[in-house]
């Protein structure tokens, strides 16, 4: 089991402590900051095809950077900068909307009084969406966040869903100022109507006593907030033919990247946002569930995921791309990655203890050069995944020379 770098540590002592944080608004009102910053201090890092991607629209790049500058006292100052934010464009978010799932599941089962022992416990598998056979309807909370941001596995995630239910889940995300983001269906399912029922569902304690119970619900549809969804120039069926023209995405999840990026970002630093804006999960926990966050496969006991096929990049893209050797020394990347219908992204909070380095980033490339959605004909290895790779160590190797 992996350890949280000692600057974690100390930083849950400082908060522990009262430790104070400057404030910082929204990212959806925020200003990113301009002046004395030029991306060309990032960009002089990567190679010449990369720098290439940058200039390419149909790539559809956006970067998210927080930068974190601590004083002698530990208190922590935010610097954001933005290249290509583009709040109201669609893309896909993928296995991204996984994040703020697991974090309001951890928030209703702290709720009725839980903790990570507890267990998540459905009546029957969901209706539609990505389950397997042998997936046993009870799963303990821990568990579920591990499977989520160690191997990003689907199943948790729509287990959170069937609890949740899609009704709370917007109630919460737009008090919490996302209002936005969509998390609309399951992992798996396109049927519309069906990702509007969830099911029975019970939160017991370690022992199987039950905690809370919700029973079958039905939500009210929701699509994408900014009009119709339109993209691409055809889609694959399951069949595999093809139907051309624009492919209509407008009851798929979406989130914004400044959404999924202040997300993270008021997790891991709660006291830099308004209280508004905290995640109401228990000060106990942040620390088990940065863990699991920022875990290796090979770290995980329960479950266990062997190599070749599991291997650290396995659920970690900046920095390490799609290298099957172990990551660096010091390097760890606590966030989220999503992979689906050739959109490719990262939202990490990046610690690099060989060079006392550490900040927020956030990315997304579109790899679909084809224009066709669901044919599986991605260029995630060819350019994706060298990109965030690239653009995650160049981003390191300013932070290593920036002084903090």
């Amino acid at each position: 089991m992996t350890s949280v770098d000692s600057k974690r540590r100390w930083m849950c002592s400082a908060l522990a402590a009262g430790g104070a944080m400057s404030a910082m608004p929204s990212l959806a009102k925020l200003n990113f900051a301009r002046e004395g910053f030029s991306w060309d201090s990032i960009f002089e890092h990567l190679g010449r095809e990369q720098r290439s991607l940058l200039l390419d629209p149909s790539r559809e790049i956006q970067i998210l950077y927080s930068q974190i500058t601590r004083d002698v006292e530990g208190r922590v100052k935010l610097h954001h900068h933005a290249f290509h934010h583009a709040p109201k464009r669609w893309f896909f978010p993928a296995s991204t909307i996984k994040l703020p799932l697991a974090l309001l599941a951890c928030e209703e089962v702290a709720r009725v009084d839980g903790n990570l022992e507890s267990a998540i416990l459905l009546r029957q598998a969901p209706e539609t969406g990505i389950w397997d056979e042998s997936e046993p309807l009870s799963e303990s909370l821990r568990r579920s966040l591990r499977r989520t941001f160690t191997v990003s596995d689907n199943i948790p995630y729509n287990r959170f869903y069937e609890l949740l239910g899609a009704d709370k889940i917007h109630a919460r995300l737009k008090a919490l100022g996302y209002p936005n983001t969509r998390a609309i269906s399951r992992l798996g399912s396109r049927d519309v109507n069906a990702n509007l029922k969830t099911g029975s569902a019970q939160i017991i304690d370690a022992d199987g006593k039950p905690l809370a119970g919700f029973g079958p619900r039905i939500a009210k549809k929701r699509s994408f907030p900014f009009g119709r969804a339109l993209k691409g120039d055809g889609f694959a069926g399951d069949d595999g033919v093809v139907v051309a023209g624009p492919h209509d995405f407008s009851f798929g999840n979406f989130m914004p990247l400044a959404d999924l990026h202040q997300m993270l970002l008021a997790f891991v630093f709660p006291e830099a946002v308004h209280e508004s804006q905290r995640w109401k999960i228990p000060f106990a926990w942040r620390e088990d569930i940065l863990r699991e966050m920022g875990r290796y496969p090979r770290e995980s006991d329960d479950p266990v995921y062997t190599s070749p096929e599991y291997y650290d990049a396995y659920a970690k893209y900046f920095v390490l791309g799609g290298s099957m050797a172990n990551a660096p020394e010091g390097y760890r990347a606590y966030g989220k990655i999503g992979e689906a219908y050739g959109y490719l992204s990262d939202s990490s909070y990046l610690v690099d203890k060989s060079t006392d380095s550490e900040c927020f980033l956030s990315a997304v490339i579109h790899c679909n050069p084809d224009g066709i959605y669901n044919d599986d004909k991605y260029d995630y290895e060819e350019t994706g995944l060298p990109f965030l790779a690239a653009l995650g160590k160049s981003v390191l190797a300013f932070e290593s020379s920036r002084n903090k």
